[in-house]
């Protein structure tokens, strides 16, 4: 029966082809091939922009790269605009972008093996590098019900867990150390640094250095007078 569904609609299975055929073929044909095909399925797409092999994208009508960034090996960019579940919304103020984009800026580096999820909306910003094995979640399960917490909830299904969402955003100069997750509506200040494998659950002003799980304040990362 699935096999028939399939045979039934040739346009899907030939899109589908097509995209594994891009995804996975490696070197320079492989890069032109990911530019080429993200020129036309992404919202926008800059110049220079390199879009390694084993990158998935998921949504692309909703995301937006600028200029000299690296979309590095087998990173995971996934968003939409349809969310299930009993979702709690976070605000986040420096977000201003319409629900679920995903925005990445000039001279970026996202390395290997990272993953945005951009459910909930992300903006990174200009000269920022998110090192391998980041986790971007603007939406995550909660393990209680948002407004209740006394009353049992399950992870499964989907269709009725708890979520939390809100936009991250990632400020100018930003560097994200190896293995670092951040949270939903968390925004991370401009020329912030978070040490590798800080959990970020809350806000991080401008020039923090930052570590632990949840991360903390360690000291500025620049000179102690950067912040008036």
């Amino acid at each position: 029966m699935r096999l028939r569904q399939l045979l039934r609609s040739p346009l899907v299975v030939l899109n589908d082809l097509l995209l594994l055929f891009v995804t996975f073929t490696p070197g320079p044909t492989g890069n032109k091939l990911r530019s080429l095909y993200y020129k036309c399925t992404l919202r926008s797409l800059g110049s220079n922009v390199t879009i390694d092999v084993g990158v998935q994208i998921l949504g692309p009508q909703l995301i937006s790269i600028g200029n000299n960034v690296h979309i590095d090996k087998y990173t995971l960019i996934s968003t939409g605009s349809s969310l299930t579940g009993n979702i709690h919304f976070s605000d986040n103020k420096n977000f201003s972008h319409p629900p679920g984009a995903i925005v990445i800026g000039d001279n970026i580096h996202v390395c290997p093996f990272c993953t945005l999820a951009g459910f909930g909306g992300l903006e990174i910003q200009d000269n920022t590098v998110l090192s391998a094995y980041t986790k971007v979640y603007s939406l995550s399960n909660i393990p209680n019900d948002h407004d209740l917490k006394s009353r049992r909830v399950s992870l499964m299904p989907y269709i009725s867990a708890p979520f939390i969402a809100g936009p991250v955003v990632i400020k100018k100069n930003s560097w994200i150390g190896l293995n670092c997750i951040i949270m939903p509506s968390v925004t991370i200040g401009e020329d912030a640094f978070c040490v590798s494998n800080s959990v970020i659950l809350k806000s991080i002003p401008d020039n923090w250095y930052v570590s632990g799980q949840p991360a903390i304040f360690k000291r500025h990362r620049f000179t102690s007078d950067f912040i008036k």
